[in-house]
This record gives structure tokens, C-alpha cells and sequence, in this order.
């Protein structure tokens, strides 16, 4: 990786007000992105908000930029929301497959501007 960034600079996680906007904004120094929720049948919240931090701080480890660990926690967040308990393990294929062919909420047109690419 070849940039230092500070979490707490980083991440404003929306995941507790899914309900009105859903998805999360990432702001860098040079940056600010959004990604959708994506669209899924809610089983159990618990678990979800730490699968997206764990899912986005592996994403920027492995150098993908903000938009992409964005996407890849809320994606991780999305599978750990659609079972019952959280506790299921996830496969990393799972979270691989589901990217490729889950489908994303609509943005708020407040925050169409901030899409990651």
C-alpha cells in the first residue's frame, strides 16, 4: 500500500441509518466516495456493521482505494445481514460471487455526485 491512511479520518460509516440513505461515504484527503446498500431480504443486522469494517479495513490493506473497500463492506455487511445469528462463516468465493451479481439500492441523487467508479 503505498499510502498511510488514519481510520479515523477515513470512514463515516451510514450502516445505523440504513434505513433513510443506506450505503457508506469514505472520505480520504483527496477524496469522497459513496456506495450503496445493496439490496437484500434482512434476516438479522447483528454482525453486519463488524463485517463491514473488517471487510473495508482488508480492502485498503490490499491497496484497493476507497470506492472499492466501500463496495466490498458493504457487500460483507449484506451477507452477514441476510443470515440468521451473523455467525455463519463466509467464504471469501461467496463475497467474490455476490459482488458480481448482487444489485445496489439507488443513490439518493444528493450523493450520485460521490459514486465510486
Amino acid at each position: 500500500m503505498n499510502k498511510v491512511v488514519a481510520f479515523g479520518e477515513v470512514l463515516w460509516d451510514l450502516l445505523a441509518g440504513g434505513a433513510v440513505l443506506g450505503g457508506a461515504l469514505a472520505s480520504g484527503k483527496s477524496e469522497t466516495v459513496y456506495s450503496p446498500a445493496f439490496v437484500i431480504e434482512l434476516q438479522e443486522p447483528i454482525g453486519s456493521g463488524d463485517a463491514f469494517s473488517a471487510s473495508f479495513i482488508d480492502a485498503l490493506l490490499d491497496g484497493r482505494d476507497l470506492g472499492q473497500a466501500c463496495r466490498r463492506g458493504n457487500a460483507l455487511g449484506a451477507l452477514v445481514a441476510r443470515q440468521k445469528g451473523g455467525t455463519q462463516e463466509i467464504a471469501l468465493e461467496d463475497l467474490e460471487k455476490f459482488l458480481k451479481t448482487a444489485r445496489q439500492k439507488t443513490p439518493p441523487d444528493d450523493f450520485k455526485v460521490y459514486l465510486a467508479g
